[in-house]
């Protein structure tokens, strides 16, 4: 699978960050055809709920 450019995370991007290679999309949901970021797994599985209850997420 690729990753279009706006979404591709580089090592450097991953050590600003202060994560972990193992943290990169954890918390990424897929809502509309988009890939949003969310700051926590709890608001990640927030906005998936909401999701999947018909809200729109943004």
């Amino acid at each position: 699978m690729s990753v279009s450019d706006p979404f591709r995370l580089t090592s450097e991007d991953v050590r600003r960050a202060g994560l972990e290679p193992g943290d990169v999309g954890a918390w990424c949901v897929l809502v509309a055809g988009c890939y949003h970021l969310f700051a926590s797994q709890a608001a990640a599985e927030w906005a998936h709920a909401k999701m999947l209850e018909g809200e729109l997420v943004r």
